[in-house]
């Protein structure tokens, strides 16, 4: 296999400075390439600057940019998308912070497979959710790829889910969107504290989108009260 001399030695600069696991993936990697996908320093470099996001996420960090689905294709990994990327992530920086859980593209392949099918079942489990047990809780949202709820709001978001038709929340922009739209809602009950936010006030459509009926039919005077 080649070592990270060899990368150094032809300019490849970034591939060079792997070592251990990232080394043990990027030549996995070269190794299911064509020719022509390592033809040039620059795909080289590529490849070597998706491996080290690869594992700085599996370290426990935060690479910048974020590892993407293009990243996970280009090394030539299946299954990835932007749906089920947040759960990919964590799966990812689940394993051992060595990389040694990552270290080849069969294993990284795994793990992202493992991931997709978690985003999957976790967003089956919120659009699926009528009030009873599994009750989702924060980090099954989180898994299923949709943000901004916490331990602090899930039972809010929770009720909103209940009471919502599946057909409402059978995808991630949708449940985002009840998530959004309750976050508003939440920041306005401020009680006796000075409203953060005196210009943004909840529509008459962000009460409807959360299955607050009586509350998004109103309007004028009413919305206002």
């Amino acid at each position: 296999n080649p070592t990270a001399a060899q990368y150094a030695l032809i300019g490849a600069t970034t591939a060079g400075a792997l070592s251990g696991s990232g080394l043990t993936l990027m030549n996995s990697v070269v190794g299911a390439q064509v020719t022509t996908g390592v033809d040039t320093i620059a795909e080289v470099e590529s490849l070597a600057t998706i491996v080290g996001r690869v594992l700085t996420t599996a370290a426990g960090g935060t690479p910048t940019p974020l590892l993407s689905v293009a990243d996970l294709e280009a090394l030539g990994v299946t299954g990835a998308t932007a749906e089920s990327l947040p759960a990919i992530r964590a799966a990812i920086a689940a394993t051992a912070d060595d990389g040694s859980g990552v270290e080849t593209l069969s294993l990284l392949q795994a793990v992202v497979t493992a991931g997709s099918g978690d985003a999957a079942a976790a967003l089956a489990q919120l659009r699926d959710y009528t009030g009873a047990a599994p009750v989702p809780t924060a980090t099954t949202y989180v898994t299923a790829g949709v943000t901004g709820v916490s331990a602090g709001n899930v039972a809010a978001m929770n009720s909103a889910l209940a009471v919502l038709a599946s057909g409402a929340t059978d995808t991630v922009a949708e449940i985002q969107a009840v998530v959004d739209a309750y976050a508003v809602i939440l920041a306005e009950a401020n009680g006796a504290a000075a409203d953060a936010t005196p210009g943004v006030n909840p529509t008459a459509a962000q009460y409807a989108l959360i299955g607050a009926t009586t509350a998004g039919a109103l309007s004028g005077s009413g919305l206002t009260l």
